[in-house]
């Protein structure tokens, strides 16, 4: 069996202080970011033992599992542009722990902050990924597709994160959480987007067909079995 590792991951909560604490009948709830928004904030800010944490980390995982064969491609960064989670989980804390309305920890990062942050640690991970040499290709997955109800401005700016996403990555991957039929026309959609994919752009000496990239997409929206690093591994330090 083969893996995908995930090294950095937006979704559900910001952190979670209280070890254990979950909210009954809340899906993922004691799921934590990576890294957790105290650590992506100093990022952003530019503080150094950020910087060399989440470079460290990065560096050492992909180096270590570089030349290993049950993994089959690494997953940089699950679902970067994901600003939902913290308002979801928001009012179930706030209802919780009794804090005021609208209120939460001043190191958290909502929306065009965390976004900004996000994009800007997603390029130095590919960066130091790339450094550490893997024979393996890597992705982050583009999932926020443009809808009808969009505006023309929303609309864009969508397609123009998801080309960003598809530029870093070796190989294009998504996650269409719709019907097989509408995930077989969106991965259809990869093919004329212009990026080094879909210009034959060649893995570590091999050629790479489209067809193999669009079957990869169409694999990872079916099957998403992706595995976590950080907690299991004793050679890193979890961001």
């Amino acid at each position: 069996m083969s893996a995908m590792l995930v090294l950095f991951d937006a979704c559900w909560r910001p952190d979670m202080p209280d070890a254990g604490e979950h909210l009954p009948g809340v899906h993922n709830s004691a799921w934590v970011q990576c890294p957790t928004h105290d650590v992506l904030r100093a990022f952003a800010e530019s503080q150094d033992w950020a910087h060399e944490r989440l470079q460290r980390y990065v560096t050492e995982v992909v180096r270590f599992f570089a030349d290993d064969p049950r993994v089959v491609v690494w997953d940089i960064y699950n679902e970067p542009t994901q600003r939902q989670s913290e308002h979801l989980i928001l009012p179930r804390l706030s209802a919780l722990k009794s804090w005021p309305a609208d209120q939460y920890p001043e190191h958290w990062m909502l929306d065009g902050p965390k976004l900004q942050a996000i994009m800007l640690l997603l390029e130095k991970a590919f960066t130091w990924a790339r450094a550490a040499k893997p024979t393996q290709p890597l992705t982050t997955a583009i999932w926020e597709f443009p809808s009808p109800a969009d505006s023309e401005d929303v609309k864009q700016f969508k397609e123009q994160l998801n080309q960003k996403l598809i530029d870093l990555s070796d190989v294009p991957s998504l996650h269409c959480y719709c019907p097989p039929k509408r995930a077989g026309r969106t991965t259809g959609g990869i093919g004329s987007t212009r990026s080094r994919a879909s210009l034959g752009h060649r893995i570590h000496g091999t050629p790479t067909g489209l067809d193999a990239y669009k079957q990869f997409a169409c694999a990872e929206t079916t099957r998403r079995s992706w595995l976590h690093l950080g907690p299991f591994s004793r050679q890193v330090q979890h961001p």
